[in-house]
């Protein structure tokens, strides 16, 4: 904050002291006196020139009194600078320096970040200059130094300090979960600090967590809670992850989220054994509170029954389900995985994730009785069905003379043989499997005595 005034030794032998003057509009102020010819300096620590330009020369006298001549115009540079924190930009502009000796060669721009070292930003011939790229948030400064043209003389600005302030925003962004929602929608739901407003939400989405693109945006309505949908995805094909930052009131994106990954189940069947299923699922990642643990799910027509089948731990990725016991209820089994959040989420949340849902498709089996007594241990007849669709089940059974003598829609319902004679009978079975398909199963049965 203090001016120096430098010069060179006067050629004359016989100076005893220079006088240091300073203009005051009109007139001409003297401030003090510096002894000695060979003095070349003087540091003025009662300036303002941290305000305003300021007029300081130098005169010598010699020994007799006599003032030799000085010139009049040295006059500092006075920085003043306008910071758009929108655009992170600031605008400098300065008087022009007067009276350098050889002429100015340029006027070098200074820059520093939180009381670090002043770097060099630029230089230019005029007295402005715009600094693009401020570092927003922190505390920064400049000054201007000018250079004369055999670069063997400088001045200085004063220097000008401020925050590089920013549009206010609020201070968390939390992605609470990302669910599968169906085979082409994940929903991902966040929670703000409301007690500030903001433009905007910005989604991006990932493949590999690490290159992320835009996936959609939420407007700010006052709420803590949102949620957005993405529908621009294939859920049951990879895994996604998610992650947001705020676009304040300038259109700036600010503020990023936590990162959040969906699950991805895959179930393989095995071929020697029909009612043995391996699921294998990706770990969900992005939950405050960790994983407590994972929901398994199997869904039987749609149906996910009373609740999950198994639980496994937070480190759980695997589960070998047998259905048999679910063979005869449907055609359709579906399994899905849920991550559930563990306590001591900061945020007051526990949420759950759930995978894509993966389909299983069984062929369906019947395994039919060929003889039955309707006076023995084995005394009504009907077909076993195993992944059967019950909707479009028809059995029907005909005598040597086509001659339908017993016919159901429910695989549940037997035939007793009552009212027929023993002998040989042809049945005939149309049901539909897992996948749609129709088929039809044919054959004979014994009916005894």
């Amino acid at each position: 904050g203090n001016t120096v005034l430098a010069w060179s030794v006067h050629r004359e032998e016989d100076v005893s002291e220079y006088n240091i003057i300073e203009r005051d509009g009109l007139v001409n102020k003297y401030i003090a006196s510096v002894p000695l010819r060979s003095s070349t300096s003087f540091t003025y620590n009662n300036t303002l020139a941290n305000g305003q330009p300021v007029m300081l020369f130098v005169s010598a006298y010699d020994s007799c009194g006599n003032q030799g001549n000085f010139d009049e115009r040295p006059t500092t540079m006075h920085l003043q600078t306008q910071y758009d924190h929108c655009a992170y930009q600031t605008s400098l502009s300065w008087n022009a320096y007067q009276a350098m000796k050889k002429g100015i060669l340029e006027y070098r721009i200074y820059y520093s970040v939180n009381g670090g070292t002043f770097v060099r930003l630029g230089a230019t011939q005029g007295t402005t200059y715009l600094h693009s790229g401020v570092d927003a948030g922190a505390s920064v400064c400049y000054f201007i130094r000018v250079v004369n043209k055999d670069q063997s003389i400088t001045a200085s600005s004063n220097q000008v300090c401020f925050l590089a302030d920013q549009a206010n925003i609020p201070s968390f962004l939390y992605l609470k979960t990302a669910t599968v929602k169906d085979v082409s929608a994940i929903t991902v739901k966040l929670k703000v600090d409301n007690s500030v407003g903001f433009n905007a939400i910005d989604l991006f989405r990932s493949t590999d967590g690490i290159n992320f693109s835009p996936a959609g945006s939420i407007t700010g309505d006052g709420s803590a809670d949102y949620e957005y949908t993405d529908n621009d995805v294939e859920p049951s094909q990879r895994s996604y992850f998610y992650r947001a930052a705020f676009r304040d009131s300038c259109g700036n994106s600010r503020a990023g989220s936590n990162t959040v990954q969906t699950i991805l189940l895959q179930v393989k069947t095995e071929s020697e054994n029909i009612f043995v299923n391996h699921l294998q699922w990706s770990p969900y990642a992005g939950f405050a509170g960790n994983v407590a643990g994972y929901n398994i799910f199997r869904l039987v027509n749609d149906d996910p029954g009373a609740g999950p089948i198994a639980v496994t731990g937070p480190n759980g990725d695997s589960y070998i389900d047998n259905v048999e016991d679910a063979a005869p209820a449907g055609s359709k089994i579906d399994y899905m995985v849920q991550a559930v959040e563990g306590i001591g989420n900061p945020y007051d949340v526990m949420e759950k994730s759930n995978s894509n849902t993966v389909p299983v498709y069984i062929e369906g089996r019947l395994f039919i009785p060929n003889a039955f007594s309707p006076t023995g241990s084995n005394n009504t007849w009907k077909p076993v069905t195993h992944f059967v669709d019950k909707t479009d089940y028809k059995v029907r059974v005909f005598n040597r003379w086509g001659q339908l003598v017993f016919e159901a829609g429910d695989n549940e319902k037997a035939w007793d043989g009552a009212g027929w004679p023993a002998g040989v009978y042809v049945y005939l079975v149309n049901y539909k499997n897992a996948r749609g398909e129709y088929l039809e199963q044919k054959g004979s049965i014994t009916l005894l005595r």
